[in-house]
């Protein structure tokens, strides 16, 4: 179990990286601070987000054993619902700010690295050595 997490480090690194720069020049871009962002706008926010994570996590349980599902592809749907409720919620309820903006960036930007990890196979290839 060492060994897969071992060999999977250094591709999630790569994906927070990608995310933290991205979200350092979207910030410098659209002129957004730190401080200005909030976790949650509300007590739903917070709410929704949990429950969208624990659905996740219990359907993908369920299909993980069925070899017609890919989980790639659960995983997309995951972060278009997480990061399309992140976004309204923020657009809705955090009046003045473009979070909402940097949310929807950065889930496409996870929907295109997760197309492109399943494109070229790179599970398949860091997990063959």
């Amino acid at each position: 179990m060492i060994e897969f997490w071992i060999k999977l480090l250094p591709l999630l690194s790569l994906i927070v990286l990608i995310l933290l720069i991205s979200d350092h020049f979207l910030r410098k871009w659209l002129e957004i601070n730190k401080d200005n962002k909030k976790s949650y706008a509300n007590r739903i926010h917070s709410s929704g987000i949990l429950l969208i994570v624990l659905i996740f996590i219990f359907i993908i349980s369920i299909y993980h054993h069925l070899s017609t599902v890919n989980t790639g592809n659960l995983l997309i749907v995951f972060i278009i619902v997480a990061s399309g409720f992140d976004a309204f919620m923020q657009w809705k309820y955090l009046h003045n700010s473009k979070e909402y903006i940097i949310t929807l960036t950065k889930g496409i930007l996870l929907i295109i690295i997760v197309l492109l990890t399943m494109h070229f196979n790179l599970l398949k290839l860091i997990f063959e050595n």
